[in-house]
């Protein structure tokens, strides 16, 4: 639909790094350690690297924490709208939150936040990372677990198409989803 977003065939303008335009950011190891403990049941539901796939959320294997912990690391809480991406292990992998005071970030599962929503659409980002997982994957780090960092990830860069474009994109999405239905 927009050509190669990655070299700009059809799109020649309007590129832009993933940084430029949205926070990128995990939970830290530290802060995993220190406050997270995993539980059967509770209020929020921590999201692994098992829980995203394919763009959406998949929550037959969940683990919780309380309120009061999420309230105590709020850079990692979700909020509608956010992008999770897999960084560790298994990279790529990416979904959407569906929800505000739902859910928290779990390790090796990073956080992107759409910072200028009147330019960056999050259905149409969630589908080209899908579509540009190979680019992706260029990134990581070939050690005994394959990787990315953060500050990889907001150097991701990529041709956008305008706002409308990209709206436009959306609507053509739910319309295949519902016929998925």
């Amino acid at each position: 639909m927009f050509g190669n977003p990655v070299v700009g065939d059809r799109i020649k303008d309007n590129k832009h790094k993933i940084g430029d335009f949205a926070s990128v950011t995990k939970l830290a190891g530290f802060e995993f350690t220190k406050y997270i403990k995993y539980k059967d049941s509770g209020d929020i539901i921590m999201l692994r690297g098992l829980n995203c796939k394919k763009g959406h959320l998949v929550l037959d294997d969940i683990k919780w924490i309380d309120q009061k912990t999420s309230d105590l690391l709020p850079r990692s809480k979700l909020y509608y709208g956010d992008i999770l991406m897999t960084y560790a292990g298994t990279i790529g992998d990416v979904a959407m939150v569906d929800a505000d005071n739902k859910y928290h970030l779990a390790p090796n599962v990073g956080k992107i936040t759409i910072e200028d929503k009147e330019n960056f659409n999050p259905v149409y980002l969630i589908h080209l990372f899908m579509y540009t997982h190979d680019y992706i994957m260029s990134f990581a780090s070939q050690v005994a677990q394959a990787s990315i960092n953060m500050e990889k990830i907001r150097n991701f860069e990529y041709y956008f198409p305008n706002i409308e474009a990209q709206n436009r994109f959306e609507v053509f999405v739910k319309q295949v989803d519902k016929s998925k239905v």
